[in-house]
């Protein structure tokens, strides 16, 4: 049965609203052969079991990150903020700032590389926002993530037209095709070209780097839906 290692991250704001009451939970309900990362910037939550759940110091643990806020962080359009920006300002959804606020989002972007590259088979991103209130064995956790797959994620439901929820999703790092993909949206990231498209979701990202590289069935997975798994479990739903 796979290794699965969940990853979070969160900074001082967060640990207060959600992120030690998500540690607590995962330790309380989450079999302990599940592991948990924690990528904590400037904050200091209590680890209720050191053998289960490993906190890091975001700030040494990512120095990539750091450089990537470093260079972006007074460039308005980079931070949320498209009031001056013509290209962008003109756009019916200019105020959910979100939408570009590439800072922000950097935190969990790098959070998953810096775990994929130093652990096995699943790495799985869960928003600390999570409260998990029910037991979940490492086998029903394991249900959820289709190894014949190399993405899962939570989504939306039948006719959806919005965007897949990103609070949960799975990457398996068995196969030459994930890694090696990963490898090319990792070079994404200190591209300029990053920050100046119309706006940073996933599937734009993902778009720009099925250019980039010659693998394929990775990266054309929020293309062609059959590709992965896409239906949302009821398991991860509870959790939410």
């Amino acid at each position: 049965m796979s290794s699965i290692t969940v990853v979070t991250t969160f900074h001082q704001p967060g640990l207060s609203l959600y992120g030690q009451r998500f540690i607590d939970s995962f330790a309380e309900n989450v079999e302990s052969k599940v592991k948990l990362v924690v990528y904590a910037e400037n904050c200091s939550p209590k680890n209720p079991n050191p053998d289960q759940i490993t906190i890091l110091d975001a700030i040494k643990e990512l120095p990539k990150l750091n450089a990537f806020k470093e260079r972006w962080k007074d460039v308005p359009h980079a931070n949320g903020d498209i009031t001056n920006h013509s290209a962008r300002h003109g756009r019916k959804d200019w105020n959910k700032g979100f939408k570009w606020d590439a800072i922000r989002f950097a935190n969990k972007v790098y959070a998953v590389f810096d775990a994929c590259e130093k652990h096995n088979d699943w790495v799985v991103w869960m928003d600390a926002d999570t409260f998990i209130h029910s037991p979940w064995k490492h086998k029903e956790f394991n249900n959820l993530l289709p190894q014949h797959d190399y993405i899962t994620y939570v989504g939306r439901g039948k006719g959806s037209q919005t965007w897949p929820e990103c609070g949960f999703y799975g990457i398996i790092l068995i196969t030459l095709c994930v890694t090696s993909s990963l490898k090319s949206l990792n070079a994404c990231t200190k591209m300029p070209t990053m920050v100046c498209l119309n706006y940073l979701s996933g599937m734009t990202v993902i778009s720009l780097v099925k250019y980039l590289t010659s693998i394929k069935s990775f990266l054309v997975m929020t293309i062609v839906p059959q590709c992965i798994c896409a239906k949302q479990s009821r398991a991860v739903a509870d959790i939410r």
